[in-house]
C-alpha cells in the first residue's frame, strides 16, 4: 500500500478533523445534519445489530475468522481480512457512502458500524495500515470554543460521535489484520449477546469460524446442521432502473433459503437481519433491496424477481429427496394469515411455484397425483397412476397445490372394475379398516368361482375346509381375500351351518328337481349337512333337495323313505313315496345320519308350523284335516300346528306304533285355535285325533281300548304307551267326552260284555253327573255280567223299601239315574 493509501496517518487525521470542523463552524445546519443522520442510523436501522454489523464488515474485508473478546469493560472483534483503506475510512467518517460498490459485497452501504453508538461511546478501529478512533467526549471538547455548535450539542444533549477522527491507540492485537475495540457502556449486557450469539448468522457470511469466548462456531458445521439452496447469477439492468444510482452498478444477486426442522418464526435478512418478517419455517438471506432504515425490503420490480427466485430455493428444500418431503411443507400449507406484504407474495410465489412443477414422486405434479391412506398405498399405487407415496396423506394443504386427497368412496369408485389376484383385495381391505363402514358398500370382493361382486353384505367367509360347492351357486369370498373387513360389512363366516341357511342355497334346493344335472347339487348339500351334523327336522326346507331313488328315478328328499327303515317297513306298498338310493350320490358313502338330516323318511315326517289359516291345511297333505278342523268351525287361525304326517299309508300299525310314540310332542300337545270372533278353544292336536279314527291297536281304534283294570270288560286293554294314541286311561277321561260317554253307556248295556263290580257301583251315578243328555239306552246292566232291558230296572233311591222291588232289578241312584235310564224310581212304585 502506498503512502497515499495510508488511511490513517496523524496528519490525514488531523486534516479530516480540522475540514469537518471548518464545515460545521462555517454552516450552523451542517451539525445538526451530521447529528440527525446519525441519530436515525442509531435509532432505526441499526439499533441491537452490533455483532451483525461488525462480522459483516470483516466479511467484506475477505476475512475467514473473526476473533470476539470480552476483556473487562471492552469489547474486542479481530478479524484476518484485508486492513482498513482510505476509501473505508471515507465510509467511516460519512455515514451515508459505502466502500463497497461493484462487488455485489455485503456491506454495500458502507453505514453499519454506526451499531456501535449503542454499546459505546468511544469506538476504535485498529489497523495494520493505521487505524482510527471516534470519541464523543473529545469531540464535546473540541467543540466547547464554537458558541453556536456548542449551544446546539447542549439543546441536543451530545454529539455526533463518528464524524471527527482521532489518532488511534495503537495496533491491532497480535495475529490479526483488525481490530474493533469499544469500550462499553453495559458490559453485562454484551456478555448476554455474546451467549445468545446465533450460529446461523455465518450462513449468508463468507467466514470461516467464529471464535467467541469458550467456543469456536465453524462455519462448515452451521451449514451441516442445515438444509440449504442457494440461487444467483447477475441482475437484468430493467430490474434496477428504480433503483438508487449507486446500486445500478451491483448487478450480482444471490438468495439462499436455510431450513433445519425448526418452526416459523424468522424474518427476512438482507442479508443482514431485517424487520420484514415471513411466515415461513426457513430463513432466507438475499440481496434484497432495503430502504434506508434497512428495515424493510422495498417493493419494486427487483423485489418481485427475488421473490420469484427465493419461492424457487425454498421449493427445493420443500420438495425432500427420495426419503420423502421435507418437514417444513406441512407448515408451509397450513400456514396462516401472512406476516405482511412481503410474506405473502412470497407465499402465493411459491404455492405457484409447488403446484407447477413436477416434484412429486414418479415426476408427477401436484394435479396429476393423489394421496390415500398409508395402509393402502401399496395396493393401490401399482394399480393406479399418481399415488403418492406412505407418508403424504398425512400432509395436511395439499389440496392448495391441486393434490386430490381421496376419500373413501371416491377409492372405492376407482378399485371398481379392476381386475387384482384376492390377495391383492385383502391388503386393500386391511388398509381400509378404519374406514367409513357405510362409504364401503360396493367395495368389490372376488370369489372362489372366479367372479368379482359388488358388496360384501351376505357373502360366505369360508374359515374351515368346505367340500366343493361350485354347484350351489354360492357366493363365497376366495380364501386370499379374507379379512376381518368383509364381516364387518356384512359377509358372514361359511362354516356349514350358514351355508346351508344362505338363500343361494335355499333357492338352489328348491329349484335342484328341474335340475339338469341333480347329483352335483345334492352331493354337496349332503356333505354340507354331514358336516354341520345337522338333525333331522333342523331345516325343513332341505326336504326338497332332489334325491335318486331306486326306481332311477329323482324325487325330492320328504319323499324318499330310507332304504332299510323304519318307515319304509311299515308303509303300503302302493304308497306314493320312492326308496332312496345313495348309491347313485357322490362315492356312495353317503350317511344314513345325512339323508335323514335332509327329510329322507326314516320315521314319520312332523309338521310343526305356526299361525296356521285352516284353509291351508290342504296344503300339507295331512289326511282327513278338514274333518280334524269341523270341530271347531272352517274359519280359525292355528297358533301351532305339531303334526305327524303320511299316517294314511301306514299297513303295518304294530310296527309303526314305536315311531308313533317317539313324537309325543305331537300326539299329547292340545290345539289351539282362535276363532273367528276373536275367541280362542283347545281340541286335541291333529294326530291323535286322526289315530282314534283309525284301527291302529289290533285292529281296534284307540277309543275302543283301555289302559285302566277299571274299564276291562268294557274295552280292550292296552299297553300303557296306548294312552298316547287315544286309548282311555280311566273313567274320567272318558266322562269328559259326550261321545265317548254314550259309547260308553251302549258297552253297559252289551250283554256280550262285562264290567267290575267297583265301575258299576257308581257309573251310572257318573254318567248321569255328565249330564250330557244322552239318549235313555234299551239295555242296562244291574250286575257285572247280568244285562236286562231298560223296562224291566227300577232306581233304588230308598233301601228300606227293597221288599216292594216285585220282578224288577234295582240298579243304585237318584233321580238324575232315573232320568238317565228313563226308569222309575222305587219310591215312585
Amino acid at each position: 500500500m502506498t503512502s497515499s493509501e495510508h488511511p490513517a496517518g496523524h496528519e490525514e487525521l488531523a486534516r479530516r478533523r480540522a475540514a469537518i470542523l471548518a464545515a460545521w463552524r462555517d454552516s450552523p445546519t451542517r451539525f445538526r445534519e451530521d447529528a440527525n443522520a446519525e441519530e436515525d442510523l442509531l435509532h432505526g436501522g441499526y439499533a441491537d445489530r452490533l455483532l451483525v454489523e461488525l462480522l459483516t464488515n470483516a466479511a467484506d474485508a475477505g476475512a475467514t475468522t473473526v476473533r470476539i473478546r470480552l476483556d473487562g469493560d471492552t469489547l474486542s472483534v479481530a478479524n484476518d481480512g484485508e486492513p482498513l483503506t482510505r476509501a473505508g475510512l471515507d465510509a467511516l467518517t460519512s455515514l451515508r457512502a459505502s466502500s463497497k460498490r461493484e462487488d455485489g459485497s455485503t456491506g454495500r452501504f458502507g453505514v453499519g458500524f454506526s451499531a456501535v453508538l449503542a454499546v459505546t461511546d468511544e469506538p476504535e478501529i485498529l489497523s495494520t495500515t493505521g487505524g482510527v478512533r471516534f470519541s464523543a467526549a473529545e469531540t464535546a471538547a473540541i467543540i466547547s470554543d464554537i458558541p453556536h455548535i456548542r449551544a446546539e450539542a447542549e439543546r441536543r444533549g451530545g454529539v455526533p460521535v463518528l464524524r471527527l477522527p482521532w489518532d488511534p491507540s495503537g495496533p491491532p492485537a497480535e495475529g490479526w489484520t483488525t481490530e474493533v475495540r469499544l469500550p462499553l457502556r453495559e458490559p453485562a449486557a454484551i456478555k448476554a449477546v455474546l451467549d445468545d450469539f446465533d450460529p446461523a448468522l455465518l450462513l449468508a457470511l463468507d467466514l470461516a469460524s467464529v471464535d467467541l469466548p469458550g467456543r469456536v462456531i465453524e462455519k462448515a458445521e452451521v451449514c451441516g446442521r442445515w438444509r440449504i439452496a442457494r440461487r444467483d447469477g447477475t441482475l437484468d439492468p430493467a430490474l434496477l432502473a428504480d433503483r438508487p444510482a449507486e446500486e445500478h452498478v451491483r448487478t450480482h444477486w444471490w438468495v439462499i433459503a436455510a431450513a433445519n426442522g425448526a418452526g416459523p418464526d424468522q424474518v427476512v435478512h438482507a442479508p443482514t437481519p431485517s424487520s420484514e418478517r415471513i411466515s415461513l419455517p426457513v430463513r432466507l438471506i438475499g440481496t434484497f433491496p432495503l430502504d434506508t432504515t434497512r428495515q424493510h425490503i422495498q417493493a419494486g420490480p427487483l423485489t418481485d424477481f427475488l421473490i420469484g427466485q427465493a419461492a424457487d430455493a425454498i421449493a427445493d428444500l420443500l420438495v425432500g429427496d427420495e426419503t420423502g418431503p421435507a418437514s417444513e411443507l406441512s407448515a408451509v400449507l397450513e400456514a396462516g394469515f401472512p406476516a405482511g406484504a412481503f410474506d405473502a407474495a412470497l407465499r402465493d410465489r411459491l404455492i405457484a411455484t409447488l403446484t407447477e412443477r413436477p416434484w412429486l414422486p414418479g415426476g408427477h405434479t401436484p394435479r396429476d397425483a393423489v394421496t390415500v391412506p398409508d395402509a393402502i398405498v401399496a395396493p393401490l399405487a401399482e394399480a393406479v397412476d399418481g399415488v403418492l407415496p406412505v407418508g403424504w396423506y398425512r400432509i395436511k394443504g395439499l389440496s392448495r397445490l391441486g393434490v386430490r386427497r381421496l376419500a373413501t368412496a371416491e377409492i372405492v369408485d376407482l378399485v371398481s372394475g379392476l381386475g387384482r389376484e384376492a390377495a391383492w383385495w385383502r391388503t386393500l381391505y386391511s388398509g381400509l379398516s378404519d374406514a367409513d363402514l357405510g362409504e364401503l358398500g360396493a367395495l368389490p370382493v372376488p370369489l372362489t368361482d372366479g367372479r368379482t361382486v359388488t358388496g360384501a353384505k351376505g357373502l360366505l367367509l369360508p374359515d374351515t375346509e368346505l367340500p366343493d360347492l361350485s354347484a350351489l351357486g354360492l357366493r363365497v369370498v376366495h380364501p386370499d381375500a379374507v379379512d376381518p373387513l368383509l364381516e364387518r360389512l356384512g359377509a358372514r363366516p361359511a362354516t356349514p351351518r350358514s351355508i346351508l341357511t344362505d338363500d343361494f342355497v335355499r333357492g338352489t334346493v328348491a329349484t335342484s328337481y328341474d335340475s339338469e344335472d341333480p347329483a352335483p347339487i345334492a352331493d354337496a348339500v349332503l356333505a354340507l349337512v354331514a358336516a354341520a351334523e345337522l338333525l333331522p327336522g333342523e331345516e325343513p326346507w332341505l326336504a326338497e333337495l332332489a334325491l335318486p331313488a331306486d326306481d332311477g328315478e329323482w324325487y325330492p328328499a320328504g319323499e324318499l323313505l330310507l332304504p332299510g327303515g323304519r318307515l319304509a317297513a311299515v308303509v303300503a306298498p302302493d304308497s306314493p313315496f320312492g326308496i332312496c338310493d345313495p348309491e347313485r350320490l357322490a362315492d356312495g358313502s353317503v350317511s344314513d345320519a345325512a339323508l335323514v338330516a335332509v327329510g329322507v323318511l326314516e320315521t314319520f315326517a312332523v309338521v310343526d308350523m305356526t299361525e296356521v289359516l285352516v284353509a291351508d291345511l290342504e296344503e300339507l297333505h295331512l289326511d282327513g284335516a278338514a274333518d280334524w278342523a269341523a270341530l271347531w268351525g272352517q274359519d280359525a287361525l292355528i297358533e301351532q300346528l305339531v303334526a305327524l304326517r303320511d299316517l294314511e299309508w301306514v299297513d303295518d300299525w304294530a310296527g309303526a306304533l314305536p315311531l308313533l310314540l317317539e313324537h309325543r310332542e305331537a300326539l299329547v300337545q292340545p290345539t289351539r285355535v282362535v276363532l273367528e270372533d276373536g275367541s280362542s278353544m283347545t281340541v286335541p292336536s291333529y294326530s291323535k285325533w286322526w289315530l282314534g279314527q283309525q284301527p291302529v291297536l289290533n285292529g281296534l281304534r284307540p277309543r275302543e281300548t283301555t289302559t285302566s283294570p277299571a274299564l276291562v270288560g268294557l274295552y280292550e286293554l292296552a299297553t300303557p304307551a296306548a294312552a298316547l294314541l287315544g286309548a282311555w286311561p280311566d273313567v274320567a277321561a272318558i266322562l269328559n267326552d259326550r261321545e265317548a260317554c254314550g259309547d260308553l253307556l251302549d258297552r253297559l248295556g252289551d250283554p256280550d260284555r262285562t264290567a267290575t263290580p267297583e265301575l258299576l257301583a257308581d257309573i251310572y251315578g257318573r254318567i248321569a253327573a255328565a249330564d250330557f243328555g244322552l239318549e235313555p239306552p234299551v239295555m242296562v246292566r244291574v250286575a257285572p255280567d247280568v244285562v236286562v232291558p231298560a223296562a224291566d230296572v227300577v232306581v233304588v233311591d230308598q233301601p228300606w223299601l227293597l221288599d216292594r222291588l216285585g220282578d224288577r232289578r234295582p240298579v243304585l241312584g237318584g233321580l238324575p239315574v232315573a232320568d238317565l235310564l228313563d226308569a222309575p224310581l222305587l219310591s215312585e212304585l
